[in-house]
């Protein structure tokens, strides 16, 4: 199977394992801030539609896309905990 000239770009452009690792460094770092600056940041969570209540679903490809473990319904809402109760506890 031949690959495309942009997937052999995107392997050329892809980061090493040091670069990662570096990635990774500096992540933690701009959390830590954020907690000292701002506190700790809202968690997030899953409702499934479907089944009616929060659930821990299964992310399903690469995008932000969930189902849930459950029922295995396709897609599942995400946000904030008070988010996610402010708006489905009307409903």
């Amino acid at each position: 199977m031949e690959e495309t000239a942009q997937e052999n770009q995107a392997k050329i452009n892809a980061p090493t394992d040091k670069e990662y690792t570096q990635i990774i460094k500096s992540e933690l770092d701009i959390d830590r801030k954020f907690i000292e600056k701002e506190g700790e940041p809202a968690k997030i969570s899953y409702y499934c539609k479907q089944c009616k209540k929060q659930t821990s679903p299964k992310r399903v490809g690469k995008k932000l896309s969930f189902e849930c473990s459950e029922c295995g319904h396709q897609p599942v809402s995400f946000g904030t905990e008070d988010s996610i109760a402010n708006y489905y506890s009307g409903k």
